[in-house]
């Protein structure tokens, strides 16, 4: 006794039908999806700039759970950083290192080198004001490394110029402040960078403190100073570090 079909023709018809519309439909929500996830983030960034912390976050967790829906990484990355930024300000420092990390390996498995270098920036912020200076002195070593291995040369001065804040101003070594002062002075006088130099005024050299956002197109220091009078002496003029400053924050969306 052989078994009947139990679908017509008809009814396949309206079961691939449906499948089909179930797949088109899935396609389509995703752009959608990733403008909604773009215009949370923005709004996120506009309530983090007028200090409300907590809308902020709330928008930043809405758009990175539908980055993470759609797998768009870079939205994920980026979100993340901005929630690791403001539970750094809260002090709960191991938690956005946890949350940075994430970032960091989504960064490096895109391969986005000026993102990686601004994760691993954010990273040692984050044991400096923890107070844990020893540890943001590897983590800028870290920095180093990729910096150099990636051709970053700028970073890799303003990394040298930051290790040297806090050998100074933190770890009592004059010597390896003054070491990394001048590294960085020279890699900023090699690129031309007037930003970070000043006049040369007998035998000293101005060289603004380079707390920054570690961004292509935006930078901030702090009004900080630091002078580089001869090759054996090193003076700090105005040391009112704001270390919240030197955060990297995603200046536009991918």
């Amino acid at each position: 006794m052989t078994s009947k079909n139990v679908f017509t023709p008809s009814t396949k018809f309206l079961i691939v039908s449906f499948l089909l519309m179930i797949i088109l439909s899935s396609c389509s929500t995703r752009p959608y999806r990733m403008k909604r996830a773009e215009r949370l983030y923005r709004q996120g960034q506009t309530f983090l700039s007028k200090g409300n912390q907590q809308k902020a976050i709330a928008k930043f967790e809405e758009s990175l759970s539908l980055s993470r829906m759609v797998e768009f990484k870079p939205g994920i990355a980026h979100n993340l950083n901005e929630i690791a930024i403001i539970h750094t300000t809260r002090g709960e420092y191991q938690k956005a290192r946890e949350i940075l990390s994430e970032s960091l390996s989504i960064y490096k498995e895109l391969d986005m080198d000026p993102e990686v270098s601004k994760t691993l920036n954010n990273i040692a912020i984050t044991y400096i004001k923890s107070g844990k200076f020893n540890d943001a002195i590897k983590r800028f070593n870290q920095l180093l490394e990729w910096d150099r291995k990636s051709g970053n040369e700028l970073g890799t001065g303003i990394t040298l110029n930051n290790m040297g804040l806090i050998y100074q101003n933190h770890l009592g070594d004059v010597e390896k402040a003054r070491e990394k002062f001048s590294e960085a002075l020279t890699i900023f006088k090699r690129l031309g960078e007037d930003k970070y130099t000043q006049r040369h005024y007998g035998r000293r050299w101005e060289l603004h403190v380079v707390l920054v956002h570690r961004s292509v197109d935006i930078r901030f220091r702090s009004m900080d100073c630091v002078y580089l009078s001869s090759p054996n002496r090193l003076n700090i003029v105005s040391a009112s570090e704001n270390f919240s400053r030197a955060f990297f924050r995603s200046p536009r969306w991918f």
